[in-house]
């Protein structure tokens, strides 16, 4: 996926471009948006409330939701004011619900009772006993039911009140309908009838207009409210059944109802034509707007895919700002976006004219339309610039990490864990058991008890049977057999399991390198019989030929050469071994001072000359200056350079190039400097053994020991160069051969 995403260009003057066309688009969209609906609303104020769905999907402002909601509110006042008929109908108590004026005067009746007993109202209580006043009297009050009539007739007012409360509400109904109606916009009179009376007429037949009926005649069985417009009328059919006949046919007594409202015809047709514009307003700025919406996301998916890429080397380049907590930076791009959003609010004041048009509402405006935008565009751009720190940080996976939230989460669960790690099993047993017991003695909480008892329990009891059959694994001597364990677990199953792991891994390599050193003690045997006894048995052979053919013999000289040539290396052998004994065992004394190994290296390849010119060995000293002073033991080091060099001219590749190396570096450990040697040629027999039995006595990269070498030179060399305090490594890459020997630099 990263290969493909690679073919988009990512240079940074292609990035900027992108992101500033991202930044143009967004305004531009955004900005267009909230004008075109700041001029639909304008429109809109005429047009009684469109919806999205009224301006896309209808064709004329007639077929819409809103006018037909501002139908059913006009019929519905010209409907209450047919119920009632006038306002001095309703003042006469005719529509007064003789069950609730009798519930409100009872109630005023128990009131009137419930504040003392006096001569007024005694008539309305039955007494027990001689003396009123008598603590001892029982008075029990009469039921309104059996003094409704001595009520009314005794307190008018109260009557009176409790009426014209029930006539307060109607009559503001009532009002509230004509007031409406008298204010409608465009209406040049109507015309209510009810059971064929004439309930309230200011229509004008001299003026012309446009008259919308509603009518009986005109239900229909259709689903909806159907408004057709005509060259003269507003046709409205209103559907048996539906709520909005429910409500206007049922609120009077009968079915008998004739509405015309005359509307004025220019008003009428205004209200069509403001309709079209708002549709041509809502076309054109939905074009802007969509365009400049797909120009700035394009240019937003090119910026994500490009924005975070990694390097040759895998590394992800983040930014200063890609190091805020996420917190932070999602605060701020909130904050930039209810600036930006006021920078729009401020658009309206300078951009939009008083009557709804675009254009500069004052000539001092513009000034304060550059700043609005501008401050509009930085918004954006640190908008979109945080926007992009937050995509990087979820590319590199760190946007949880650098959560302020999370890390305070992973703060406390780990002190936690931490904490409840540290108690005992006992303890944790009795902290479960103990939270299990007071989470049940809830309803809600119960079943989570009994859901976390059953996890522990399965998960404890599945650790118990790992570890017993890991266990009885290692028991048997599989040693090879791993407990499953979870890594970011430290439960005590788990810690067990690591230890049992442990356990089994060190016995595994104990017995490997057990094997190993009888292995190689055999090979030592082996080669050290095998070396002695070669020059030995010559020594013999020729001996016993000399004492056979005497020292006259024509071959005594030949025979003399061999015995003193095999002696030799007897001696030699037998100094070797005893040198790499020493040497293993550290008895050698050491005596430090300033050696310069550059020239003992030069002594060597010159002592060595006439061997490598023979072998046609092309020697390449890289040195950055002449001098290279270390803290060694002059003897011990040339030993070390010597046998390196030994090494060289009995096992490189004839006709080949070898590569002395020396360079100063630094200690990381110490911070005191250190001088390094490598020694790098190819062999001539195939290096077929492993780097560290290769540097083991009487080893050779020669299995087959024909060469003249003991095998004990770079064991020798390793021991020594440790002795001097240093690091001796050998690395084999095929046939490639390289020594390294690190000592410490001389200090002055």
């Amino acid at each position: 996926m990263d290969i493909k995403l690679k073919k988009f260009n990512d240079r940074l003057s292609v990035r900027a471009c992108a992101f500033i066309l991202c930044i143009i688009f967004a305004v531009i969209s955004l900005s267009s948006a909230y004008i075109g609906i700041k001029k639909i609303n304008y429109v809109e104020g005429q047009l009684f409330g469109l919806t999205l769905r009224d301006i896309t999907q209808t064709a004329s402002y007639y077929d819409t939701e809103s006018f037909k909601q501002w139908a059913y509110e006009m019929f519905n006042n010209m409907s209450v004011i047919a119920k009632y008929g006038n306002r001095d109908s309703i003042k006469e108590g005719k529509f007064i619900d003789n069950e609730s004026f009798y519930v409100n005067l009872e109630y005023e009746y128990n009131v009137l009772l419930s504040e003392g007993i006096n001569d007024k109202i005694k008539k309305y209580f039955d007494f027990y006993g001689d003396d009123i006043n008598h603590p001892d009297a029982y008075v029990k009050p009469k039921p309104f039911s059996d003094m409704k009539d001595q009520f009314i007739k005794d307190f008018p007012d109260i009557v009176n009140e409790t009426k014209a409360d029930l006539i307060s509400s109607p009559l503001s109904e009532f009002d509230s309908s004509v007031t409406h109606l008298d204010a409608l916009e465009g209406a040049i009179g109507y015309i209510i009838e009810s059971n064929g009376v004439t309930v309230r007429s200011d229509y004008n037949p001299d003026l012309t207009g446009v008259s919308v009926r509603l009518t009986d005649r005109y239900i229909t069985t259709d689903e909806e409210l159907n408004i057709n417009l005509n060259e003269d009328s507003i046709v409205i059919h209103l559907p048996e059944g539906s709520g909005l006949y429910t409500d206007l046919y049922d609120s009077v007594d009968n079915n008998d109802m004739y509405f015309i409202l005359n509307l004025d015809y220019e008003f009428v047709r205004d209200l069509d034509k403001s309709f079209d514009e708002a549709q041509q307003i809502f076309t054109k700025f939905s074009v802007i707007v969509i365009l400049a919406f797909l120009g700035a996301l394009i240019m937003l998916i090119y910026l994500i895919i490009v924005t975070g890429r990694r390097d040759d080397k895998g590394v992800l380049k983040l930014y200063r700002s890609d190091k805020l907590f996420s917190e932070i930076q999602l605060f701020i791009f909130v904050c930039l976006g209810g600036i930006f959003f006021l920078m729009l609010l401020l658009l309206e004041k300078y951009l939009i004219t008083t009557d709804g048009h675009v254009g500069l509402s004052s000539p001092s405006a513009l000034i304060s339309l550059i700043l609005c935008i501008g401050v509009q565009a930085i918004c954006i751009s640190l908008m979109l610039w945080f926007f992009l720190s937050i995509v990087r940080m979820l590319k590199a996976k760190i946007f949880l990490s650098r959560s302020l939230i999370v890390m305070a989460i992973k703060t406390m669960y780990l002190w936690i864990k931490t904490a409840f790690d540290k108690v005992n099993p006992m303890g944790k047993f009795v902290i479960i058991i103990v939270l299990c017991c007071l989470m049940s003695m809830t309803i809600v909480l119960a079943p989570v008890a009994i859901i976390l008892l059953l996890g522990f329990g399965y998960k404890w009891i599945r650790k118990y049977n790992e570890v017993k059959k890991g266990v009885g694994e290692v028991s048997s001597g599989n040693l090879e057999y791993k407990i499953p364990v979870d890594e970011n677990s430290s439960t005590e199953f788990d810690d067990l399991a690591r230890q049992i792991n442990t356990i089994s891994n060190a016995t595994k390599i104990s017995i490997q390198n057990e094997l190993r050193n009888q292995r190689m003690k055999t090979d030592l045997i082996s080669n050290v019989s095998h070396d002695l006894k070669t020059p030995l048995t010559s020594i013999i052979t020729y001996t016993d030929l000399l004492k056979k053919e005497g020292l006259k013999s024509k071959n005594a000289d030949e025979y003399l050469c061999v015995i003193d040539e095999k002696s030799q290396r007897l001696k030699i052998l037998t100094e070797d071994l005893f040198e790499a004994a020493k040497a293993s065992s550290g008895s050698i004394p050491v005596r430090y001072e300033k050696v310069d190994i550059h020239s003992l290296i030069i002594q060597g390849l010159a002592e060595l000359e006439e061997g490598l010119k023979e072998k046609d060995l092309d020697v390449i000293i890289n040195a950055a200056k002449d001098k290279y002073y270390i803290n060694a033991d002059s003897q011990l080091l040339w030993r070390v350079v010597e046998n390196l060099l030994n090494n060289v001219e009995k096992y490189a590749l004839e006709n080949s190039r070898v590569y002395i190396d020396l360079k100063e570096e630094q200690n990381n450990d110490q911070g005191n400097p250190r001088v390094s040697l490598e020694i790098k040629n190819m062999s001539k027999a195939p290096l077929n053994i492993p780097e560290d039995e290769l540097i083991e006595r009487f080893k050779r990269g020669d299995e087959s020991r024909t060469s003249e070498g003991s095998g004990l030179g770079l064991s020798i060399a390793k021991d020594l160069t440790r002795l001097q305090g240093g690091w001796f490594e050998i690395k084999i890459d095929g046939d490639l051969f390289k020594a390294t020997v690190v000592l410490d630099a001389y200090a002055e």
